[in-house]
Protein backbone atom coordinates (compact mmCIF):
# COMPACT_ATOMS: atom_id res chain seq x y z
CA UNK A 1 0.00 0.00 0.00
CA UNK A 2 1.34 3.44 -0.90
CA UNK A 3 1.85 5.80 1.98
CA UNK A 4 -1.02 8.19 1.16
CA UNK A 5 -4.71 8.77 1.75
CA UNK A 6 -6.79 5.63 1.52
CA UNK A 7 -10.58 5.65 1.87
CA UNK A 8 -12.01 2.65 3.71
CA UNK A 9 -14.83 1.06 1.76
CA UNK A 10 -17.20 3.11 -0.38
CA UNK A 11 -17.10 6.90 -0.02
CA UNK A 12 -19.92 8.28 2.08
CA UNK A 13 -20.62 5.11 4.04
CA UNK A 14 -18.57 6.36 7.00
CA UNK A 15 -17.65 2.89 8.21
CA UNK A 16 -14.47 3.90 9.97
CA UNK A 17 -13.24 7.14 8.44
CA UNK A 18 -9.98 7.56 6.58
CA UNK A 19 -6.88 5.43 7.00
CA UNK A 20 -3.79 7.56 6.42
CA UNK A 21 -0.97 5.32 5.23
CA UNK A 22 0.83 2.30 6.61
CA UNK A 23 1.19 3.68 10.14
CA UNK A 24 -2.61 3.71 10.63
CA UNK A 25 -3.20 0.15 9.36
CA UNK A 26 -2.63 -1.76 12.65
CA UNK A 27 -5.62 0.00 14.28
CA UNK A 28 -7.96 -0.41 11.29
CA UNK A 29 -9.58 -3.76 12.27
CA UNK A 30 -10.35 -2.50 15.80
CA UNK A 31 -11.85 0.73 14.47
CA UNK A 32 -13.93 -1.13 11.89
CA UNK A 33 -15.22 -3.62 14.49
CA UNK A 34 -16.35 -0.84 16.84
CA UNK A 35 -17.95 1.22 14.04
CA UNK A 36 -19.92 -1.53 12.33
CA UNK A 37 -21.52 -4.92 12.62
CA UNK A 38 -21.71 -7.82 10.19
CA UNK A 39 -25.32 -8.56 9.26
CA UNK A 40 -24.80 -11.26 6.61
CA UNK A 41 -22.10 -13.55 5.26
CA UNK A 42 -23.39 -15.56 2.28
CA UNK A 43 -21.26 -18.36 0.87
CA UNK A 44 -21.41 -18.58 -2.94
CA UNK A 45 -18.85 -21.20 -3.93
CA UNK A 46 -15.88 -23.17 -2.60
CA UNK A 47 -13.53 -24.77 -5.08
CA UNK A 48 -10.08 -26.23 -4.85
CA UNK A 49 -7.37 -28.39 -6.29
CA UNK A 50 -5.02 -30.36 -4.09
CA UNK A 51 -4.11 -28.31 -1.03
CA UNK A 52 -5.33 -24.96 -2.43
CA UNK A 53 -8.90 -23.78 -1.84
CA UNK A 54 -10.73 -20.61 -2.91
CA UNK A 55 -13.85 -19.41 -1.05
CA UNK A 56 -16.10 -16.78 -2.67
CA UNK A 57 -18.76 -15.06 -0.55
CA UNK A 58 -20.60 -11.80 0.01
CA UNK A 59 -20.54 -9.87 3.28
CA UNK A 60 -22.96 -7.19 4.43
CA UNK A 61 -21.93 -4.67 7.09
CA UNK A 62 -24.00 -2.03 8.89
CA UNK A 63 -22.58 1.22 10.23
CA UNK A 64 -23.76 1.50 13.86
CA UNK A 65 -23.94 5.31 13.92
CA UNK A 66 -25.44 6.04 10.49
CA UNK A 67 -27.40 2.81 9.98
CA UNK A 68 -26.12 2.47 6.40
CA UNK A 69 -25.59 -1.02 4.94
CA UNK A 70 -22.66 -1.91 2.69
CA UNK A 71 -22.47 -5.13 0.61
CA UNK A 72 -19.04 -6.37 -0.42
CA UNK A 73 -17.76 -9.43 -2.30
CA UNK A 74 -15.06 -11.39 -0.44
CA UNK A 75 -12.54 -13.94 -1.66
CA UNK A 76 -10.28 -16.06 0.56
CA UNK A 77 -7.44 -18.13 -0.91
CA UNK A 78 -6.32 -20.85 1.50
CA UNK A 79 -3.71 -23.59 1.65
CA UNK A 80 -4.83 -26.61 3.67
CA UNK A 81 -2.62 -29.34 5.06
CA UNK A 82 -4.59 -32.22 6.59
CA UNK A 83 -7.32 -30.51 8.63
CA UNK A 84 -5.46 -27.22 9.23
CA UNK A 85 -5.25 -23.99 7.26
CA UNK A 86 -1.52 -23.38 6.88
CA UNK A 87 -1.62 -20.18 4.80
CA UNK A 88 -4.22 -17.77 3.53
CA UNK A 89 -4.88 -14.48 1.79
CA UNK A 90 -8.07 -12.46 2.12
CA UNK A 91 -9.38 -10.06 -0.50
Amino acid sequence: MADGRWINGREGIGSSGDCMGKAAMPGYPTTLASAGEMIADVLYVVFGSGERVVVVRRCSLRNRAAGRVFHSPKVDMLRISGVRITAGRKF
